[in-house]
């Protein structure tokens, strides 16, 4: 394998780590959630 196959890879996974940390910005926002009464 050569080592750009695994650069790639790792782009890749990165990308997908982005990804979800922008598509759930709540689960960031939830630590202050103690304030509010249920």
């Amino acid at each position: 394998m050569s080592p750009a196959w695994y650069g790639w890879l790792i782009v890749g996974l990165v990308g997908v780590l982005l990804a979800l940390l922008a598509a759930l910005p709540d689960r960031t926002h939830d630590e202050p959630d103690d304030e509010r009464p249920e």
